[in-house]
């Protein structure tokens, strides 16, 4: 059917014009385009999670126990933690039975809700017109506040999952795509669902002589004299002669001179790091450097 784009502000009705705030006041201004929807079922999620998910497997599992709303969520681990509230939920057999909002590890509520939901449209129209109706301005509060009489239930997906909402969400889990092939393959190696970028007709990477290159990702046309270790390494990178990064990521056309010494360091577009420079940041704390930028 095509995509569509819809404006994320705010309509003359309302009393400003700035972005929407919550996910509820973006469905009460889309609510005439909602009711015109043809399809049966719909999916709601939001663009901070980076996963590799087959939907139609979340459908299917949606039709089949007759919930009312599935939520897809990932099992955390005891070290989690975020910047802000989250989500959480218990659940037996499938079916929800707890829900609270937390920042680190709940053990009463395991699993994460990745705000990826699947219901019915029909369902979907009842939840905006008691918004209206109501004055509620949180999907998530109205979801919490249904969940007893409501049949809710989970997803649990086992692959990798990035919740991306910090510069430093972002450098953690690169260095885990850099370093964890059962990561990589998770979100990179699914048969049937890869993952593409824009093509180039580029060389293949070189390494020359001397090189080492130990748990990092590399794309096209790179040329590599020195050593990467622990890195995340775009297109068009050049490591020179005696050069080491680590547990870095360096953007396309990144240059690092001879004799540099580079770690938790992230590098925007065509940055150039001059001969001999010794630049660190930590793994809590990762250095990054603007676009064209050149460091001497």
């Amino acid at each position: 059917g095509g995509i569509n784009i819809i404006s994320p502000y705010q309509t003359a009705h309302s009393p400003s014009v700035s972005v929407f705030s919550t996910r509820m006041e973006a469905l009460k201004n889309m609510k005439e385009y909602i009711d015109e929807f043809s399809e049966e079922y719909v999916v709601l999620s939001d663009s901070d999670h980076v996963l590799n998910l087959s939907l139609k497997d979340v459908i299917e599992a949606h039709q089949k126990s007759d919930a009312d709303i599935t939520f897809v969520t990932k099992l955390l681990s005891p070290d989690y933690t975020s910047k802000t509230a989250r989500m959480m939920v218990s659940s037996v057999a499938g079916r929800i039975n707890d829900v609270s909002m937390n920042s680190s590890y709940n053990p009463d509520n395991p699993e994460l809700v990745l705000n990826i939901f699947v219901m019915k449209t029909s369902k979907l129209r009842k939840i905006i017109e008691s918004a209206i109706s109501y004055s509620q301005n949180s999907l998530t509060g109205m979801l919490i506040s249904g969940f007893k009489r409501e049949n809710y239930r989970t997803f649990c997906h086992t692959g990798f999952v990035a919740p991306v909402s910090s510069f430093l969400d972002y450098y953690k889990y690169s260095m885990m795509l850099a370093s964890d092939e059962e990561a990589r393959t998770s979100l990179l190696g699914q048969k049937g669902r890869p993952i593409f970028t824009r093509v180039y007709n580029s060389s293949p990477t070189s390494y020359k002589g001397n090189s080492k290159v130990k748990n990092s990702m590399l794309a096209d046309e790179c040329v590599i004299e020195g050593t990467v270790i622990n890195s995340m390494i775009f297109r068009g990178v050049r490591v020179e002669r005696g050069a080491v990064v680590k547990n870095s990521v360096l953007f396309h056309g990144t240059r690092v001179g001879r004799n540099c010494e580079v770690n938790c360091i992230v590098t925007d577009k065509d940055v150039s790091i001059s001969d001999g420079v010794r630049l660190s940041g930590s793994e809590n704390m990762p250095f990054y450097i603007e676009k064209n930028r050149k460091v001497y």
